[in-house]
């Protein structure tokens, strides 16, 4: 089926321009003035090569930091299992000196042997003292993670933005009005590319 502007339709004028920089890789082969190209033709393409190497390279860099991030969080699990130990065996230790400094009243027990226990609470306790700090650096560690995970995911998402952004394409149906554009050329963002009037079309 023929399709050709519908009389008296709305015709917006529409100027695109160049939303990041590059050289034009490719031109749509009838993005001349005068032509009508229909909804979704790719008026133009700016290289994407480099918008695809920065992609790239931060999603290894997000896999990188993700790796990291689980080898942490198993750090964190095996320090939270080894404290909780500790914290039992320094209880049972602190019964133990309880019974043997009672025991000792009677003088059923050595003073040697109530010193030594003594010496196994102190052991005990700095064991817990080291875990929980080693508990609190991993905790920080994983924020800092979770902060670089955070930060390396927005820009993964705006450089796909930009890769996307390398194709220009045609929002409706539109006549070409002037081209300032051509292949090989290099482009800054925000360069005026194509100006277009918006048609309305009919089938017949």
């Amino acid at each position: 089926r023929l399709r050709q502007p519908r009389p008296g339709g709305a015709r917006p004028r529409r100027r695109a321009a160049a939303e990041v920089a590059g050289r034009v890789l490719s031109v749509h082969p009838r993005l001349e003035v005068g032509e009508i190209l229909p909804e979704g033709s790719e008026l133009l393409r700016i290289d994407p090569s480099e918008y695809e190497l920065r992609a790239a390279r931060l999603e290894a860099d997000l896999r990188s930091i993700e790796a990291e991030r689980d080898k942490l969080r198993v750090g964190v699990e095996n320090t939270d299992a080894a404290l909780e130990v500790a914290r039992a065996s320094l209880a049972f230790a602190d019964r133990e000196l309880a019974r043997r400094q009672g025991l000792g009243e009677g003088g059923v027990v050595s003073t040697s042997s109530i010193d030594a226990q003594e010496q196994a609470v102190l052991r005990e306790r700095a064991a817990v003292v080291e875990l929980e700090s080693a508990q609190r650096t991993a905790a920080a560690d994983e924020a800092v993670f979770d902060a670089r995970h955070a930060a390396t995911a927005a820009q993964l998402a705006e450089a796909r933005l930009s890769l996307e952004r390398t194709a220009v394409v045609a929002p409706f149906d539109l006549r070409i009005v002037s081209v300032t554009v051509q292949e090989s050329q290099f482009v800054a963002a925000g360069a005026a590319l194509v100006e277009a009037d918006g048609i309305e079309v009919a089938e017949v």
